[in-house]
């Protein structure tokens, strides 16, 4: 399992002018035991952009969000803000 701290506070791409994402994930994944949650999750967000995230519930979409924010780390993949 790779420990390091995937979580950086330049956007992917970032151009000086800061017209890239201001949120974006890359490949994510992300398991509790033999429970996969999340398996290549990828997405952008750029600047005055709203999304949405809808689901069933038990579909990951607090684990997507906490991922975000910090709260959990992932298995793989990058969150960069």
């Amino acid at each position: 399992m790779d420990t390091t701290d995937r979580i950086s506070m330049k956007p992917a791409g970032a151009k000086e002018d800061g017209s890239g994402p201001v949120v974006a994930v890359a490949d994510l994944h992300k398991s509790f035991g033999s429970q996969r949650v999340l398996n290549g999750i990828s997405l952008s967000v750029n600047h005055s952009q709203t999304i949405a995230v809808l689901g069933r519930s038990g579909t990951g979409k607090s684990v997507l969000l906490k991922l975000i924010i910090g709260l959990l780390k992932p298995d793989s993949g990058s969150v960069r803000i």
